[in-house]
Formats: C-alpha cells, sequence, structure tokens
C-alpha cells in the first residue's frame, strides 16, 4: 500500500466518523439548546416577578387572590365643648401586597395636614415615629416594616383628632421599598355631630 492510498482510506474514515459524529451530536446539541432555552425563560420569568403595593383603610375587598383597601374612610368625630380638636379616633392603616414577590425594608412617610393630628399608639402595630418637616412645618408620621410577603397585609394602627369645622382630609402617603416606591393620597372624610 502506497502513501496516498493511506491518505484516500484515511479521509474515508473521517469522513465517515464526521457522519456519524454529525448524525448523533445534532440531537444532543439541539437538546441542550432546548434545554437552555427553558432555563434562561424560568430565570427571566423570575426576575419578572416583584411586589405589588395597595394602601388604604379598611374594609379591604377581595379582587380574585388581590386584597384591595378603601381609598377612602368616613370618620365622625365628638368635639368636647372649647375644644378645637375632637376627641381621637382609632384608624386603621394597611398595606397590601398584591405582587409575586415579598417586599422588604418598607419605609412609609404620611403627611399630616393642617387641622388634623395623628399619633401612632405607642406599643401597637403603629409605632412610628412622628416629625416635623421643616418645609411645610406640619407633621408628618414615618414607619418602618421589615417585609409583606404576596398576598398578606400589614396594618398600622393610630389615633386621629379633627380640627372642628374640617369637612375632609387629604392624605398623602409615600411608600418606599426594595423593588420601588408608592405614591398615594388617601381621603377621610369628616362627618360633623
Amino acid at each position: 500500500m502506497d502513501w496516498w492510498q493511506l491518505v484516500e482510506r484515511g479521509s474515508w474514515v473521517a469522513a465517515i466518523v464526521a457522519t456519524v459524529a454529525a448524525v448523533v451530536g445534532i440531537p444532543f446539541a439541539y437538546i441542550q439548546l432546548r434545554l437552555l432555552r427553558g432555563d434562561q425563560k424560568r430565570i427571566a420569568d423570575d426576575l419578572a416577578r416583584a411586589p405589588k403595593l395597595a394602601v388604604g383603610f379598611l374594609p379591604i375587598r377581595k379582587d380574585g387572590k388581590a386584597n384591595v383597601p378603601s381609598e377612602s374612610l368616613t370618620i365622625k368625630p365628638t368635639w368636647q365643648r372649647g375644644q378645637a380638636l375632637s376627641e381621637p379616633i382609632f384608624v386603621y392603616l394597611l398595606c397590601c401586597n398584591n405582587g409575586e414577590r415579598t417586599a422588604r425594608e418598607l419605609l412609609y412617610n404620611i403627611a399630616v395636614q393642617e387641622g388634623f393630628e395623628m399619633s401612632a399608639l405607642a406599643g401597637g402595630s403603629g409605632e412610628g415615629k412622628i416629625q416635623k418637616n421643616p418645609i411645610s412645618g406640619l407633621d408628618f408620621w414615618t414607619l418602618k416594616d421589615a417585609f409583606i410577603h404576596p398576598y398578606d397585609v400589614a396594618s398600622f394602627e393610630a389615633t386621629v383628632a379633627v380640627q372642628r369645622g374640617r369637612r375632609e382630609v387629604r392624605y398623602p402617603i409615600e411608600v418606599s421599598y426594595d423593588y420601588g416606591s408608592l405614591a398615594t393620597e388617601l381621603v377621610i372624610t369628616v362627618l360633623s355631630d
């Protein structure tokens, strides 16, 4: 056998081996690509999950799995003779997580308007810090919460006192958390006695 016959037979062996490798390798490559695509879709879906917060008052209504708190509250305070502010009334603020992921490191900033006083209940779930806004001079209530799991509700108790003659109080609330922030305005309607 001379040199060129060896080269020719070697090329045939190489062609046969390459054909067998292609026939066997292409299905394995396809399977690997399918597995990789599925894993990337799972990662993308996981990254798309996020908390979805809603803030409001009792009562809560159900909308499928979501808890939807009321954006308004009607109160009927009583005033003592000669007093500008009413007797304290209990108010329950709620934060509902209607998303697919836990919201962490929540910070609530609740502005208090003129003629409306709010205080957290000492030792209660609404215990926070009431501070003075350096620009407006009005009070604001700052609360922290470590987390709210998906489809869970956090509640905060407070007392409110309303100035005589006040009919409505707009209640701006900002919530910041690890996935963003939420700004909303709640309304308290005051019925006179």
